[in-house]
């Protein structure tokens, strides 16, 4: 601070002293907490500096003016977006604290990220792959990826199953399949997706014909009749496909 002292004499040869401070000491500068972050709603951020001091701020990382939005100690801020709050402090008589600024960098995403898996069908084939897709929507980059086979994964996509990337290529094994997916980014949204029942069907497996009778002789090799005969046979399908057809073929 500075002081200042005067004499006024008048012409009697009375005299009065003046004395005069000039507060020119800046106000500490204010704290936030929390201190920045990433999250995925809106954030109550309260800043604090020295009684009776008013505080103002700006969203993207500009030092604030005195005609900066504010308000007085302790100042409640609500963030509902990504952005860089920085704070400053004015006492009474106008003194701002001191530069370079306290600053806070938030992260606000509220979008899932996004997953899936391509060449679902109820058709059955003989061989079968699927490609794995995610990406984070919202900016705040992802945390993980889950896949599982026949077997559900839980919202929060923290345990459970495989752990993939994007462009994961999955070869789907024999039997019906749902394939379940789950992803969580870096502010905890998470999303699930599942290809619904029955959705990757692979059957490698043939039938087999398991008994032949003709004329009820198991499987003769030759067999020389005059007359229709009865031909009869049994198979087994373990593939999964289910049976279709069958054909018997006469030589020439």
């Amino acid at each position: 601070n500075d002081t200042y002292e005067g004499e006024v004499v008048d012409g009697l040869g009375g005299f009065g002293v003046v004395k005069v401070t000039v507060d020119k000491i800046r106000p500490d500068k204010p704290t936030c907490v929390p201190t920045g972050g990433i999250f995925n709603n809106l954030k109550d951020v309260i800043c604090s500096a020295e009684s009776g001091t008013t505080i103002r701020y700006t969203g993207d990382g500009v030092a604030p003016s005195n005609s900066s939005p504010g308000g007085t100690t302790p100042l409640t801020i609500t963030i509902s977006k990504t952005q860089t709050l920085t704070v400053a402090a004015w006492d009474a008589v106008g003194n701002r604290s001191e530069a370079p600024d306290n600053s806070y960098p938030f992260l606000v995403d509220a979008v899932p990220p996004l997953v899936g898996a391509d060449n679902k069908s109820s058709s059955w084939f003989t061989s079968r792959q699927t490609t794995l897709s995610v990406s984070d929507a919202g900016g705040s980059g992802l945390a993980q990826a889950r896949y599982s086979w026949d077997a559900s994964l839980p919202a929060d996509c923290a345990s459970g199953g495989a752990i993939f990337a994007d462009g994961k290529i999955l070869t789907v094994s024999e039997g019906s399949h749902q394939l379940y997916l789950c992803a969580r980014d870096g502010a905890g949204n998470f999303n699930i997706w599942d290809s619904g029942p029955d959705q990757y069907r692979v059957d490698q497996t043939a039938p087999t014909i398991t008994a032949l009778t003709i004329n009820n002789q198991s499987s003769p090799a030759i067999l020389s009749v005059n007359s229709p005969m009865t031909i009869a046979w049994t198979y087994t399908e373990t593939g999964g496909s289910g049976f279709q057809k069958s054909e018997i073929w006469r030589a020439q």
